[in-house]
């Protein structure tokens, strides 16, 4: 997707409501660890994702996060889902802005999942 792309892309989203606004974000995400990763070109402009503060990217594809986020998020366990086209005032970023979703989650079962599945992926191996 080119910038332009992905401006229209992230315009049409804010329009939208949670379901679709998911739907939306699911297929360019979540599709499947080899589709989530885009081609090298493309990369440079796709908006960060954050997910209860957690950033998915195109290096999140098949990670555990990832893997409970694909599998266990649905519309209903979305509170809120923001678009930022615009980079907020005052912020410096160490790369281009292509745009932030960020989903807030209103299921605390998911959230508690979430928790355990980033603390258990950062114990470095053999740990218990």
């Amino acid at each position: 997707m080119t910038p332009a792309q992905n401006r229209c892309w992230l315009a049409a989203l804010q329009g939208q409501g949670v379901a679709d606004q998911w739907a939306r974000i699911r297929s360019r995400y979540f599709s499947s660890p080899q589709q989530a990763s885009p081609p090298h070109s493309e990369v440079a402009s796709i908006p960060l994702l954050i997910v209860e503060g957690i950033i998915i990217d195109e290096t999140s594809a098949g990670s555990p996060v990832w893997e409970v986020l694909a599998t266990q998020l649905t519309p209903a366990k979305v509170k809120d889902i923001t678009v930022m086209e615009r980079e907020p005032e005052g912020l410096y970023i160490n790369k281009v802005f292509t745009g932030w979703i960020i989903i807030t989650l209103a299921d605390k079962p998911l959230r508690k999942v979430l928790r355990q599945t980033i603390k258990r992926s950062q114990q470095p191996l053999g740990a218990n």
